[in-house]
Order: structure tokens, then sequence, then C-alpha cells
């Protein structure tokens, strides 16, 4: 396996084609496989103004706009707490339809877009790629509903298991479970795994759902270690890049955050903190996504190079001329000083192909 090849040649397509950006970070916004981006969550905790005390100085230590919404909030009734809530899952839900809907279209376009430049290395344009897509966008929406709602059936349940457990024996059934829990790292990372190759034979090999999923089975068996150790690699690149990113993140967010707390307290700006803060955060989104989106590229381009070694092409066009002229024997000849015989049909020693279309052959 060419692992070295592989990513200097997925290196070279990401730096070739910049169209492929685009649609690597519409996959990444949509969650895509090595695109999810994961933001830590932060508790804010209301205080509860009645047993409120002046400080030493004794002036609240927080301005009255801010005490006076605070006292709002903790005004509010149960039941439009309940409605907000509410409001919230329904706008979640149907976020998530959007973001499925995205991504059916980008994740097939982008991985099109790898196979075109591949065969030929000219420049792509936006509008190229999109028309590589769209006639996958049935499939792999279909394929983004399956596998979306087995999962989320099967968290359902997971959650419902563990929590008859936990009541049933206090928490204590949890800490007995933890050893088992960890095991489900490894088995979560090799489902992802067998979902990449089920993706690449979908949209690389143009078959149908069911099709995929036996064909992405039928590849994670016939090369195991093969893709165990190229998931690996790219697993740990994406590792380096989300901990450098998390780094960038930590210097701009902490010292603002220290600041802004030490600020809001006494200052008659709160609005405009509270905007620049606001702001802040969105800076830290768009920085993230774009991150991700580029390694999303950089990731499906090393992914489909894999799947077509598995299939059994070369990794450059280069290398197929080169075999339609030079055939191994040939070469060997050559070496040993003695002048290739001319074959006496075409049946005896048959071209090799050249390029592979960008539609694989059917699965046999």
């Amino acid at each position: 396996m060419p692992y070295q090849e592989i990513l200097a040649r997925a290196w070279h397509i990401f730096k070739r084609q910049r169209a492929l950006w685009l649609f690597g970070i519409l996959t990444a916004c949509s969650g895509g496989v090595y695109g999810k981006l994961n933001l830590s969550s932060f508790r804010i905790q209301i205080p509860n103004f009645q047993g409120f005390e002046p400080n030493v100085n004794g002036q609240p230590p927080f301005p009255p706009e801010m005490e006076h919404f605070f006292r709002q909030i903790e005004q509010i009734p149960l039941e439009t707490w309940l409605l907000i809530f509410l409001a919230i899952f329904l706008v979640g839900l149907v976020w998530a339809v959007i973001m499925m809907v995205l991504r059916s279209f980008a994740e097939p376009a982008l991985i099109r877009g790898i196979l075109k430049a591949i065969k030929n290395d000219h420049p792509l344009s936006v509008e190229e790629i999109a028309r590589e897509g769209i006639p996958f966008f049935g499939h792999m929406l279909l394929f983004h509903l399956l596998v979306g709602g087995s999962g989320f059936i099967l968290m359902i349940v997971l959650i419902g298991a563990l929590g008859l457990i936990a009541l049933a024996t206090i928490g204590i059934g949890l800490l007995c479970l933890l050893p088992l829990m960890l095991l489900f790292i490894p088995l979560i990372w090799l489902v992802e795994l067998y979902l990449v190759l089920t993706t690449m034979a979908l949209v690389i090999e143009d078959l149908d759902v069911i099709t995929a999923l036996q064909r992405g089975w039928q590849m994670l068996k016939q090369h195991f270690w093969s893709a165990v150790i190229m998931g690996i690699l790219l697993t740990f690149i994406h590792v380096i890049v989300s901990f450098l990113l998390a780094l960038i993140i930590i210097v701009i967010i902490i010292p603002l955050a220290a600041f802004l707390l030490l600020i809001i307290p006494t200052s008659d700006y709160i609005t405009v903190l509270l905007i620049v803060g606001a702001f802040a955060v969105f800076f830290v989104i768009i920085l993230s996504l774009m991150v991700m989106g580029l390694l999303q590229t950089y990731l499906e381009s090393a992914w489909v190079l894999t799947y077509r070694h598995f299939l059994g092409y070369p990794l450059d066009p280069e290398t197929a001329a080169l075999s339609v002229s030079a055939p191994e024997d040939m070469e060997e000849e050559a070496e040993e000083g003695e002048a290739p015989e001319e074959p006496e049909t075409a049946e005896e020693n048959p071209p090799q192909a050249s390029e592979p279309p960008l539609s694989a052959p059917e699965t046999p």
C-alpha cells in the first residue's frame, strides 16, 4: 500500500484544485466525516438575586441594567421555558434537515471533483464540480437519512438503557460499565471507517444505497489492515490540525473573556462589550469551519485515492500511460539487452487500461 504516495498525491490535488475548497467547507459545515466542529459547551449559571448583598464598597457587583436583566429571567414562568425549549428543538430539527441536504449535495460533488482532478490536472471551476455531484444527490440523501435515522434510534435506545441501569443500581452500574464503554471508542471508529468506504463506493462506483453498503463491507474485509492504517494516518493528521486550531482559539478566547469579565461589571457600555464578545465567537466559528473545510478537502482526496487503489487503478494518469507503452515483460527484456518481441496477436499481450473513467465498473 503506497501510503506516502497517496498522501503526496492528495496534497498535490489540494494545492492545485482550489475550487474544491468550497465544497470541502460546505461538507465540513454540514457535519462531514472529518469536518465535525466540536466546540466546548459552556454552562451559564444565573445568580439568585433574592439574597443579593452588596460588596464591601456598598455597591452591587453588577450594574443595575444587568441586575434588572437577571431579575427578569428569574420571573419567566416554567411554561414559557418549555415553549422556548420546544422552539429551539424545532429550529434545530429544521437546521439538521437543511445541513443534511447541503451535505448530500456538497460531499458527492467534492468526491467527483477529486476524481475529475485525478483524470485531468487542469484547475476545475466551481460550476464543473457542482455539475459532477448533482446526479448523486438523491442516493446520498437517502444514504444520510438511513444512516442518520438508524444512528438516532440506536442513540435513544442506548441512552434509555443506560438511564434504566443508573436508576436500578443508583449509578453503580454505570461505573461497572465504564470499561465496556471505553471499548465503544475503537468500535465507533471502525463503523466510521466502514461508512467512509461505503460513501466512496456509492459515489465512485455509482451504486445504489443497499449495494454501496454491501460493497463498503466487502472492501473493508478485503483491505482491512490497509484501510485501518490509512484511517489511523488521516485521523492523526486530523487530531494535529484540530489541536493547533484549539490553541489558536484559546489564544483568542481566553484573553478576550478575561477582559470582558473584568470590564463588564464596572462598565456603562455593556451592550457594546457583549456585541464585541459575540463577534469574537462568530470569528472563532468561521475560522474553525474554514480550517476544517480545508482539512476535509485534503482528507477526502486521500480517501478517494485509497479507494481507487483498492480497485486496482494507478495513482497518477501518467503511470497508466507508461504502463501502456512499456509493459512489465517488455521492460524486463529491455534491461537484459534484448529487443522486445512484437506480440503476434492482440490477445497474447493485451494492452493495459489507461486512465479509468470517472465511474468505476459495476460491482461484480
